[in-house]
C-alpha cells in the first residue's frame, strides 16, 4: 500500500508540474506567411526589457549605494518560484543563443518601451551582468531630449546614438521591418570596415546590405507587439507569460513576467527555437490550461463560460438601430422576418 500511495503522489506531482505551470511558460511561434524562407537561419534575437528580461522593473542608478543596487537588481530579476539564480540562467541562455550549433555567431539586442530610456536600461543591464551579451539597445517612442540608442563597439565600450525612430511608425513590428531594410542605421558599429565578429556574420561585407525579416526573432511579453496596424508582422517570436502574484513584501503585483520566472523550460525552448524555428509553425488552434488546484484533484467541470467577440464570433459587426441594443429579439422579430430558403454555402 505504501508503494501505491507513493505512486499516486508521484502521479499528482507530475500532473501539477505539467498542468499548473503550462500557462506560465514561454510560447514560440513562426508565422505562416507567403513568400518567406521557412528555413532561414536566425541572425538577430531582439528582447523586450520590462517583464521580459525583468520580472518587474525598478529604476537602479549607478550612484545608488551598492546595497541598494543589489536589492533592486534582485527584485528586478531573481525569481522566488525557481531554484537557483535566474540571472545565472539568463547569462547562460544569452551566451548559448549568441552562437548557433554550427558555430555561427548571432547578434542579440534590446528594443524597449521603458519610459526611463536607454541609459537607465543599459545601467540595469550592466549592474545585472547582462550587458556584454548585447550589441545594441534601442528605445521607443521618441522623447525629446533623450538618446534612443546605444551600441557596443569593437572594444566593448557602449556609445550613445540616435536610431531613425522618427522615420518609422511607433510599433515594434514596423521598427524590425525598417531594421531589416536599413540595418546599418540601427547598428552604427557596422558602418565601418572593422565590424565586430557578430556583425560581420549579420551584415556580411556589404555596407548597403539588407536582411530578411524572418531572420529576426522578437521575444516580448505583449502580444500586441507582434503585429501593427500598418500590417507589419513579426514572423518569428517568443511570447513571455504574464501573471499576477504575491512578490517579496509588496503584496500581489500585477502583470509580472520574465523568461524562466516559473519554469526553466523557457530557456531550453528559446534556445531550440532560434536553432529550428520551423518546428514551431503557427497552428491557429485553441490552447487550454488548468491553473493550480492545491487540495482537490480531478475536479469536474460544472460550468463553461464563453467570451463573445472574437471567441464565438470571428469578427463582430452590429447594426446601428437603437432597438437592437435595447430589445431582445428586435432584429429577428420586430425589424425584419427571418430569412427563408437554403442556407448559403
Amino acid at each position: 500500500m505504501a508503494g501505491a500511495s507513493s505512486s499516486a503522489g508521484a502521479r499528482k506531482a507530475r500532473r501539477q508540474r505539467s498542468n499548473t505551470k503550462a500557462m506560465f511558460r514561454m510560447r514560440c511561434t513562426q508565422r505562416q506567411a507567403p513568400g518567406i524562407d521557412r528555413f532561414a537561419p536566425v541572425r538577430l534575437v531582439v528582447f523586450d526589457f520590462d517583464e521580459c528580461l525583468t520580472l518587474l522593473t525598478y529604476d537602479v542608478r549607478e550612484t545608488d549605494p551598492p546595497a541598494t543596487q543589489e536589492k533592486y537588481i534582485r527584485l528586478n530579476f531573481e525569481s522566488p518560484w525557481v531554484d537557483g539564480s535566474r540571472l545565472a540562467y539568463l547569462r547562460r541562455m544569452l551566451k548559448d543563443i549568441a552562437t548557433s550549433v554550427d558555430g555561427q555567431p548571432r547578434c542579440i539586442a534590446v528594443l524597449t518601451r521603458n519610459n526611463m530610456g536607454v541609459r537607465a536600461v543599459l545601467t540595469i543591464l550592466k549592474l545585472a551582468g547582462l550587458a556584454d551579451h548585447f550589441s545594441a539597445v534601442w528605445s521607443i517612442p521618441y522623447r525629446a531630449g533623450n538618446r534612443h540608442g546605444a551600441y557596443r563597439d569593437r572594444r566593448g565600450s557602449w556609445l550613445m546614438f540616435d536610431p531613425p525612430i522618427l522615420d518609422v511608425p511607433d510599433h515594434k513590428a514596423d521598427v524590425l521591418q525598417h531594421m531589416a531594410d536599413h540595418p546599418v542605421q540601427w547598428f552604427p558599429q557596422a558602418a565601418n570596415g572593422r565590424r565586430p565578429p557578430r556583425l560581420r556574420e549579420l551584415f556580411g561585407s556589404g555596407v548597403g546590405s539588407t536582411l530578411k525579416l524572418e531572420e529576426f526573432v522578437l521575444v516580448d511579453d505583449q502580444r500586441a507587439n507582434f503585429q501593427s496596424a500598418s500590417g507589419a508582422q513579426v514572423l518569428r517570436y517568443g511570447k513571455v507569460a504574464r501573471y499576477d502574484a504575491p512578490y517579496s513584501n509588496m503584496g500581489v503585483c500585477k502583470n509580472m513576467g520574465g523568461i524562466g520566472a516559473h519554469s526553466e523550460l523557457d530557456y531550453r525552448t528559446l534556445k531550440r527555437f532560434v536553432e529550428e524555428p520551423w518546428l514551431y509553425s503557427e497552428t491557429l488552434q485553441v490552447a487550454c490550461y488548468e491553473q493550480g488546484i492545491e487540495d482537490n484533484e480531478r475536479v469536474p467541470v460544472e460550468i463553461v463560460v464563453f467570451d463573445f467577440d472574437e471567441t464565438l464570433t470571428i469578427a463582430t459587426f452590429m447594426p446601428q438601430e437603437r432597438g437592437f441594443r435595447e430589445e431582445v429579439g428586435f432584429w429577428f422579430f420586430d425589424h425584419r422576418p427571418l430569412p427563408t430558403g437554403p442556407v448559403p454555402a
